[in-house]
C-alpha cells in the first residue's frame, strides 16, 4: 500500500504539471498577425457575409414573386368562377318540372332464369340542355 501511494502521488503531480503548462509563444506553429492582416481578414469576412445575405435575400425575393403569381392566378380563377355563377343565376331560368306518372302499377321488365323483374313507375326529373348550353329539367323526353 505504501509503494502504491508513493508512486501514485508523483505520477498525478507530473500529469497535472504537464496539463497546466503554458504554450510556447515562440514556436513555429503559431503565427502572429499584424494589425493590417487582421483588418484584412475582418473585411474579407464582412464581404463574404454580405454576399451570403444578398444571395439569401435574392432567393427569398424570387420565392415571394412566385407565391404572388400563384395567389394572383387563384384569385383570378375564383373571380371567374364567381362571375360565371352570377351569370348563371341571372340568365338561367332553372325550371324544374317533375314527371309524375299516371299509372304506378308494376310492369314486367325482364325475366331471367325464370325470375320476373318488374319496373315500377316513380316520380322523376328529366335533364335537358337549353339553347344556351345549360342544363334544365323538363317533363319532355
Amino acid at each position: 500500500m505504501r509503494v502504491l501511494t508513493s508512486t501514485l502521488i508523483p505520477t498525478i503531480a507530473i500529469s497535472m504539471f504537464g496539463c497546466s503548462s503554458m504554450p510556447d509563444h515562440n514556436s513555429q506553429d503559431q503565427k502572429r498577425y499584424s494589425q493590417a492582416e487582421l483588418d484584412l481578414l475582418v473585411e474579407r469576412a464582412k464581404v463574404e457575409e454580405r454576399q451570403r445575405i444578398s444571395k439569401e435575400l435574392n432567393r427569398q425575393h424570387v420565392q415571394k414573386t412566385i407565391f404572388n403569381e400563384i395567389r394572383a392566378r387563384q384569385n383570378n380563377l375564383e373571380n371567374n368562377a364567381n362571375q360565371q355563377l352570377e351569370q348563371l343565376d341571372k340568365t338561367s331560368s332553372r325550371e324544374i318540372v317533375k314527371i309524375i306518372p299516371k299509372n304506378r302499377t308494376p310492369v314486367l321488365y325482364k325475366e331471367i332464369g325464370g325470375v320476373p323483374y318488374m319496373r315500377c313507375a316513380a316520380n322523376s326529373l328529366v335533364p335537358i340542355v337549353n339553347t344556351q348550353g345549360k342544363w334544365t329539367y323538363s317533363s319532355k323526353f
